[in-house]
């Protein structure tokens, strides 16, 4: 009879070994597989070139800051921006990259660059071009993947944005639409337009998070980015930034290209 017992619960300390290591359970539920896009820089500027490299995850964007060295021109200042998207076949990612070069001078040149790329794809991104200089940068992207901790969500006070949205062309603006947007501290809410077709269209996503509430005043996270149609092309916009308005006060967010302007100005107001 003992020896039957004792048969039964190493029987029982077995299937426990079973059911806690399996992947089903609730352990393994909590962790997911997101793409990453490693991207490796180097200005070609340089005689030995420097790396520098950030990664791009999921599609949340990036920033890489650095300084490079131009022949005569002197030192430079690169600030570039990215974000990876999927595209098509699973594996396949298209990277959107926004870069402003500072010259010594203080000049700000905006320049963008798009590539779909599968595994690892090596392109080149020039930036500014100088008689026959050129500043560009060889940028090599490669797709891999990390895990991340699923947290369960916990929800903050509420906030509203109201969003005017105005189509600026020089000094003229025009009201195109108002919308109200609902949301939490740390939980991001976003509004998005589209207008034309084909390789013609421009549109705009407008992602905001207030990430912390301190009496009167909210700072938010302001994440643009999207397509602009100008004399020269479309021109791809991603911008990054954290704000602070007080409650109730409105916030006039410019998204426009050229001289004279051309593009939109999100108006916003938070009400908390």
């Amino acid at each position: 009879m003992p020896c039957r017992v004792t048969a039964f619960w190493a029987v029982v300390a077995v299937l426990s070994i079973v059911l806690l290591g399996s992947p089903g359970s609730a352990a393994m539920d909590r962790v997911r597989k997101i793409p990453l896009v490693e991207i490796e820089v180097r200005a070609l500027s340089e005689s030995a070139p420097r790396l520098h490299s950030f990664l791009l995850k999921a599609d949340r964007p990036a920033r890489l800051q650095f300084e490079a060295s131009w022949d005569e021109i002197g030192d430079v200042r690169v600030e570039l921006t990215g974000r990876a998207e999927a595209v098509g076949d699973a594996g396949t990612r298209r990277v959107r990259l926004q870069a402003i070069l500072t010259l010594p001078d203080g000049r700000r040149i905006q320049a963008s660059r798009e590539a779909v790329i599968k595994e690892r794809s090596t392109f080149l991104f020039e930036l500014f071009r100088r008689d026959r200089r050129s500043f560009t940068l060889a940028i090599t992207a490669e797709i891999s993947q990390t895990w991340e901790v699923i947290q369960t969500p916990s929800f903050g006070l509420p906030v509203r944005f109201e969003v005017e949205i105005i189509r600026v062309e020089g000094s003229a603006r025009t009201s195109l639409e108002r919308n109200v947007l609902h949301t939490f501290k740390n939980e991001t809410v976003r509004y998005e337009f589209k207008l034309g077709q084909g390789a013609a269209d421009e549109g705009l996503t407008l992602s905001l998070t207030p990430v912390r509430l301190l009496g009167d005043l909210v700072e938010i996270n302001m994440y643009v980015e999207g397509r602009l149609a100008g004399n020269d092309g479309m021109t791809v916009i991603a911008r990054d930034e954290n704000l602070v308005i007080s409650r109730g006060a409105m916030l006039p967010v410019n998204v426009t290209i050229g001289d004279p302007p051309v593009g939109y100005c999100f108006q916003v107001t938070a009400i908390f």
